[in-house]
C-alpha cells in the first residue's frame, strides 16, 4: 500500500503497512492537544496504541475508529478503517501560508 495522509486540523495522519518493531503498547489516546483552545485529537473506537519516542501508531480493529477533534464541530472526525495501520507524527506542526508570510497552524 501506498502511504496515504489525511490532515485533521495541524495532525498529519500517514496510512502504514505494518507495525514497526519497539513500539510499547500504551493506553494513550490523546495524539495533540490544542494550543489555542485546549481540546484534544484522540483516538476513539477499536483500536491498539504503539508509542514510540516519535509518533503513535495505532492498529485500528474490526470495529474500526475515529480520530476526533473534542470541541465540537471544530473538526470533522477522520475514520480510521478496519485492519489498517495509522501513524501520527509527535511534534509535527503543520505550517500555512498568511499572505506573504507563512506561520504555524494553531489549533
Amino acid at each position: 500500500m501506498a502511504n496515504k495522509v489525511k490532515i485533521q486540523g495541524d495532525v498529519p495522519i500517514i496510512f502504514i503497512d505494518a507495525i514497526p518493531d519497539g513500539g510499547k503498547v500504551s493506553k494513550n489516546r490523546i495524539v495533540a492537544y490544542g494550543e489555542a483552545t485546549g481540546h484534544n485529537h484522540q483516538v476513539v473506537g477499536d483500536a491498539v496504541c504503539y508509542e514510540y519516542p516519535d509518533r503513535w501508531v495505532f492498529s485500528i480493529g474490526e470495529n474500526g475508529a475515529e480520530l476526533v477533534h473534542t470541541s465540537s464541530g471544530e473538526h470533522a472526525p477522520v475514520t480510521l478503517y478496519p485492519n489498517t495501520f495509522v501513524m501520527i507524527p509527535r511534534g509535527v506542526q503543520q505550517r500555512e501560508y498568511a499572505g506573504e508570510y507563512e506561520r504555524r497552524v494553531l489549533d
